[in-house]
């Protein structure tokens, strides 16, 4: 199935087999989407985990917090 919603064609080319572009506020973000089915229910339930956001430069993976910010004031 093709959605109806057309992207500028620098953020169609992230659109492959497996993923989802969302655009919030002007901006283009990507996700890939899977679905599992669950035990009592009657239909299939998607998954999507965000890989980044879409520029015309390329995808921006988020990053990764590698710390709790004040942690140093509680030990």
């Amino acid at each position: 199935m093709e959605s109806d919603k057309m992207y500028p064609d620098w953020v169609e080319k992230y659109h492959i087999k497996g993923t989802s572009i969302k655009e919030i506020n002007g901006s283009y973000y990507l996700y890939r989407v899977t679905s599992n089915r669950i035990k009592g229910k009657k239909y299939p339930v998607a998954i999507q985990k965000y890989i980044g956001k879409i520029t015309e430069n390329g995808v921006i993976e988020p990053v990764k917090i590698s710390f709790i910010p004040g942690i140093d004031e509680i030990t």
